[in-house]
């Protein structure tokens, strides 16, 4: 049973420390977070009590030898309560440090959404002045008297200077 845990602790322990397997998109980071909650939740409790009741075992098993003054149980190299609390200590450390991970990602996920809409609006106002543009210079008829050339003119030095301008940006 012991080393049963301490192979389950160790198996966790290099999984939550994979940085590589979060995905790059919002949801596969929701996704991620949510196995993460399942594993804290439902996986993790009963390794928990698992090592809760190894602890007791061992107490108790202490306990008796004493009272019948016999030497203490010396748990074998590796598999003693204490190395199992050293690796309980260290798959604690590697889930904070997936959950910080798993939280950078999600906010940087949400600003990259966000800012993929700001293009989006940006570009499909660009392209609305595109099609109002190109509907205005497809008038052929400039006129035949001097003031209807003249707007003309003034029409066309305007969508220059939209079109410089958008040019700079």
């Amino acid at each position: 049973a012991t080393q049963d845990l301490l192979s389950w602790i160790n198996n966790q322990i290099a999984r939550l420390q994979r940085v590589d397997d979060i995905p790059n998109s919002l949801s596969g980071v929701q996704t991620c977070i949510a196995e993460f909650k399942a594993y804290r939740t439902i996986e993790k409790p009963p390794r928990f009590v698992e090592k809760g009741n190894l602890e007791a075992q061992l107490f108790h098993i202490e306990t008796q030898l004493r009272g019948q003054n016999r030497r203490l149980y010396q748990a074998p190299e590796g598999k003693e309560i204490a190395a199992i609390n050293r690796a309980w200590s260290s798959l604690e450390r590697a889930e904070h440090s997936r959950e910080i991970s798993l939280r950078d990602c999600l906010i940087l996920q949400e600003k990259m959404e966000q800012m993929a809409a700001r293009i989006n609006r940006k570009a499909a106002r660009r392209e609305l002045w595109l099609v109002e543009t190109s509907d205005k210079l497809k008038v052929e008829d400039f006129g035949s008297d001097t003031s209807t050339v003249s707007a003309s003119i003034k029409r066309e030095d305007s969508i220059k200077a939209e079109v410089f301008a958008y040019t700079e940006r």
